[in-house]
């Protein structure tokens, strides 16, 4: 049971977006898809969720990704975009039930509630979703994720989260809350792949780092691997630097030098 994606190829307005990329992800795992704006992140977690259609092979859980599995696929993953915008004035609740209805939970009437307090949003069913912060709209989103794949493991079969930057807008703290989030679906046996721009907390908390370039996968493997100074310099186009503190020996990245590689 994996999630894997072979030799994807996707090409948009005669533009090649991604170039024969390849990743594998195991449940019981955070991986990371890093990378520069632009290098084709975002596209890959589309095409791995079957939204984006590509030449290639995506399978999940054994089950090729396309949009004829889709019922099937609703059960197995959720998917957490960069932005949700909702054109109704729903109440938070509605929100998390609309992914509550995808899954297999969709009788439970404890997941909602249970999945507000996983995202610190505890007494918020009730409240208009467009009235809330950029920050809550996010965690509200990822609550309704939840909602559709509530078992990080359902009859011995993972489940998985696919995110979109989830962290983006919000304030160190709650990047932390949603990061643990994460951290525990994977240890209690789910899967969870996740598009990154911190390069600190990737370090912090991903098992397995894919790092792209202009549509190219050009590095992969565990974090100390992949995060190094030659690999990430030429990648982001800029010395950096990784550092490790002492222990418990996390490794760390800032830009070495203001300016960039030439």
């Amino acid at each position: 049971m994996s999630l894997s994606a072979r030799g994807i190829t996707f090409v948009l307005g005669g533009t090649t977006i991604l170039h024969d990329v390849s990743l594998a992800a195991a449940p019981g795992e955070v991986t990371a898809i890093v990378g520069p704006n632009g290098s084709g992140k975002s596209t890959l977690l589309r095409i791995l969720s079957g939204e984006e259609r590509a030449t290639g092979d995506v399978s999940l859980n054994g089950l090729h990704v396309s949009p004829g599995n889709a019922r099937d696929l609703a059960r197995m993953r959720g998917v957490l975009p960069q932005a949700a915008n909702m054109a109704f004035p729903f109440t938070v609740i509605e929100v998390l039930r609309i992914g509550q209805q995808a899954g297999p939970y969709a009788g439970a009437h404890h997941v909602p509630e249970e999945a507000l307090a996983a995202v610190g949003l505890g007494g918020y069913a009730h409240r208009f979703y467009h009235e809330l912060s950029g920050g809550e709209q996010q965690r509200t989103q990822l609550a309704r994720v939840l909602c559709q794949v509530w078992e990080p493991v359902l009859d011995g079969r993972p489940s998985w989260l696919l995110l979109d930057e989830p962290v983006a807008s919000l304030d160190i703290g709650h990047q932390l809350v949603i990061m643990e989030l994460a951290r525990r679906y994977a240890d209690a046996g789910g899967g969870v792949v996740a598009v990154m721009h911190d390069l600190n907390l990737t370090a912090l908390y991903a098992d397995q780092v894919a790092l792209m370039q202009e549509g190219r996968m050009v590095a992969a493997g565990a974090p100390g691997t992949v995060l190094t100074d030659e690999i990430l310099s030429r990648a982001y186009g800029c010395h950096l630097r990784v550092n490790v503190p002492p222990p418990p020996g996390l490794p760390y990245i800032l830009p070495h030098v203001a300016r960039l590689a030439g």
